[in-house]
């Protein structure tokens, strides 16, 4: 009986496809890269907290049928709460926090870097798997890079570094998220400043600014993290058209 992570992230491997019989499932894959990817994009200590809040209420207001999201939720939460000790921003800089790595917009050539590693390392580990498939199915192995059509497969090269090179949104989602932030903090202190209407101007500021930008990276981290699954990652490996297992029943 399946448990643990990929008991629950198997949703979000089944919304692209089942994996046919015998070949790779990579759901062990997304239990670990899927948070990874939404924490570091997401890029704030107090927003962290609020999807933390919202797993934890979901999983309080909803059935057992929706488990398996909050807890995809809950372990994205706490992913990104430890990615932001490492970024220092807590709703930007709202809540002064120092980074115990570095600060994103100082270091974001570094964290470019940083992000490319990774989808270096995200795009190999496809490569490696479909090798690995190809010869458990005992069939002819190629890899990206070779081509079965003669020079034209060589071309496939240039996908290969688009792909790539998309894994920069990482750093692209930390810099909105933050920069976001950092805007309505600007913004509503400068609010702050006019008479009589800047002591409600500003907490208005703030709380419509700020769940703005949470609920929109919400989504965008959301979207993002499953693309450079569903798109960069399992292109490189994934044979669908599989049939969820249903146990049989004796009536």
């Amino acid at each position: 009986k399946e448990t643990g992570l990929n008991k629950s992230f198997r949703s979000v491997t089944s919304m692209f496809d089942i994996p046919k019989y015998q070949a790779f499932d990579p759901t062990g894959y997304v239990s670990l890269f899927f948070p990874l990817f939404f924490g570091f994009m997401f890029a704030d200590i107090g927003y962290g907290l609020l999807v933390l809040l919202l797993a934890l209420t979901a999983k309080q207001l909803t059935g057992p049928d929706t488990q398996q999201y909050t807890h995809i939720l809950s372990v994205s939460a706490l992913t990104t709460i430890g990615f932001d000790v490492l970024f220092g921003s807590f709703f930007g800089e709202l809540v002064p926090a120092e980074p115990l790595w570095l600060e994103p917009f100082q270091a974001s050539f570094y964290l470019l870097k940083v992000s490319l590693v990774i989808g270096a390392l995200h795009m190999n580990l496809g490569v490696l798997t479909n090798l690995y498939q190809l010869i458990h199915q005992s069939k002819p192995v190629t890899t990206i890079l070779q081509a079965r059509d003669g020079f034209i497969g060589a071309l496939g090269l240039s996908d290969y570094l688009g792909t790539w090179f998309s894994y920069a949104r990482l750093l692209a989602l930390t810099l909105a998220t933050t920069g976001i932030a950092l805007a309505v903090n600007l913004i509503s202190s400068r609010l702050a400043g006019i008479p009589y209407l800047g002591s409600i101007l500003q907490p208005i500021t703030l709380i419509l600014g700020h769940t703005f930008n949470y609920v929109v990276n919400l989504l965008g981290t959301t979207i993002n993290a499953a693309r450079l699954h569903y798109v960069e990652f399992f292109d490189l490996f994934f044979q669908g058209g599989g049939h969820r297992f249903t146990p049989f029943k004796i009536p």
